[in-house]
């Protein structure tokens, strides 16, 4: 569901709520929510698991196209003492969005070992509720 529709169906949800508001209203109402979820870095997802609501510049920052992967991996720190599974969501030549077992502690430098993939040294560029981004370096 794109951002047009999640309008859409809020618009619906305040409309059965307040049967005197209309349409143009309840779809004024919903985009102004949505347009706070962003302001205040809200995050919906669908049943994806991909976000519903981002803001424009958080899409222009990126580079390259991420590929949807759902892979096992490793996280790999404390000088190879330490391993962590995680889950790769998203995959790019330079970098990944990741699904750390435990994000607290996670480290902000790591070793990544993704299944059937090269060793890569990872640095988090961002986190998010229970996701991460990782650059490749």
């Amino acid at each position: 569901m794109d951002r047009h529709g999640l309008v859409g169906l809020i618009a619906v949800a305040i409309k059965r709520g307040s049967p005197l508001v209309t349409e143009a209203s309840a779809r004024t109402i919903a985009d102004t929510v949505l347009q706070e979820m962003v302001a205040l870095q809200l995050n919906i997802v669908d049943r994806t698991g991909q976000s519903v609501v981002q803001d424009e510049k958080s899409a222009e920052r990126r580079r390259e196209k991420r590929e949807r992967t759902l892979r096992h991996g490793k996280i790999i720190y404390s000088g190879s003492s330490c391993m962590m599974d995680c889950l790769v969501l998203d995959l790019t030549e330079g970098g990944a969005r990741i699904k750390p077992a435990d994000i607290m502690i996670c480290p902000e430098e790591f070793v990544l070992k993704i299944q059937y993939s090269p060793l890569r040294n990872c640095e988090v560029m961002w986190r998010k509720n229970t996701e991460l981004g990782v650059r490749f370096r």
